[in-house]
């Protein structure tokens, strides 16, 4: 890895939050799971779990069930699979993003609105993170305001008013 940074030019720390793999999730943290005949949507939840929505009966259900007659035996298996491996994936990433994360509290480390948004607003995983934490916009080294970042999107200061983040803002947590 560090050798990998070297050879891009980059800091370690860049380089691994350009590598924080989205597990196959959109932006929203969700996956559409094809059955064949039917199709869920698999979502990620804040808490790092896993829900799913049954797309044709529109509800809630605990986990994929079992193909139906009309189901795609093959994609079925595909999908079980799938799932199997995304949770397996899904604890091995957040447990690194978080001790990353703890990291930042103790070195200082700082984005810039740009590297911040790809990290913690594009990617599903990190978006989850994003969502837990206060986060700090520095001038030299020194807070000069704080926000949190909601599922929603927007952003709000700590009496919950909209807070607008600085095109150049420096972000820490």
């Amino acid at each position: 890895f560090t050798y990998a940074a070297k050879a891009l030019d980059l800091p370690e720390d860049v380089l691994a939050d350009k590598i924080v793999p989205t597990l196959g999730l959109d932006k929203n943290g969700e996956a559409v799971i094809d059955y064949g005949a039917r199709t869920f949507t698999l979502s990620l939840m804040p808490d790092f779990s896993i829900s799913f929505f049954d797309n044709e009966k529109q509800k809630s259900v605990k986990s994929l069930p079992k193909p139906a007659a009309a189901d795609d035996a093959v994609k079925a298996e595909e999908a079980k699979k799938y799932v199997s491996e995304l949770k397996k994936q899904l604890k091995a990433v957040t447990a690194a993003q978080k001790t990353r994360l703890e990291a930042v509290f103790r070195n200082g480390r700082t984005w810039d609105t740009e590297s911040w948004s790809r990290l913690f607003v594009d990617n599903p995983v990190m978006h989850c993170f994003a969502c837990t934490l206060v986060w700090g916009v520095y001038n030299d080294g020194k807070l000069e305001a704080t926000f949190r970042y909601s599922d929603d999107g927007s952003f709000c200061d700590e009496n919950d008013d909209i807070f607008e983040l600085p095109e150049s803002a420096v972000i820490s947590l």
